[in-house]
């Protein structure tokens, strides 16, 4: 063991690689940056008070792009860090404060200035990633409680059914939002792609589709 460090709660989703440091969201609502080469603790950042409902919980990981940390609380509330200080220039400590309709568990994705994500709401979002708002979203029919995933120019995402069976998988425009696949079965994460397939996760099942 090169060393150890302890977050502030309870740790229940992936971490994030940034550059020397590893980044990651726990149960007592901070989010923090472990420098890899030793667990030192780099930044820190609470959920801010009221804005998010108190500080909440983290259950997804964050994601990491162009020099911020998106994260999602599953108070329905997702903000936007600095990558490097936890902090904005204009010193507010986030960067933007996004509510969405209800509960959010999954990790986001990022791709081409969007970041991805779904809700209890039973919508899916694209947010723009430098200012939050949304550009487009996508209604899923049922709960979505896991991350999405972008191959090329579409985004995949799957419904969490009451009934197992009710489960489907979407793909969907990465820009647009526009529906372009509806495949009968699915539940958490959806796909991804393998060497000229998509490999889509339904609920006990691996499919291997040709993208046309």
């Amino acid at each position: 063991v090169r060393w150890e460090a302890r977050a502030a709660g309870d740790v229940k989703a992936s971490l994030a690689l940034s550059g020397a440091n590893v980044i990651v969201g726990d149960y007592a609502g901070r989010v923090t940056a472990f420098r890899r080469s030793d667990g030192s603790v780099v930044w820190r950042r609470t959920s801010p008070g009221e804005t998010l409902r108190g500080a909440g919980r983290f259950y997804g990981g964050p994601a990491v792009a162009y020099g911020r940390v998106y994260i999602r609380h599953v108070n329905g509330r997702g903000i936007a860090l600095d990558e490097h200080t936890g902090e904005v220039p204009s010193g507010r400590g986030v960067a933007w404060v996004r509510v969405l309709g209800d509960f959010v568990y999954a990790s986001p994705a990022v791709a081409d200035r969007l970041v991805y994500v779904g809700s209890y709401d039973a919508r899916f979002y694209a947010l723009d990633a430098v200012t939050g708002r949304v550009r487009w979203s996508f209604d899923a029919g049922e709960r979505v409680s896991g991350s999405a995933s972008v191959v090329g120019d579409v985004v995949y995402l799957s419904t969490l059914g009451k009934v197992p069976a009710d489960g489907r998988t979407f793909g969907l425009d990465a820009r647009t939002g526009r529906r372009v696949l509806t495949f009968p079965d699915g539940r958490y994460s959806p796909a991804v792609g393998v060497e000229g397939l998509v490999v889509m996760t339904g609920i006990r099942t691996l499919y291997g589709l040709v993208p046309r």
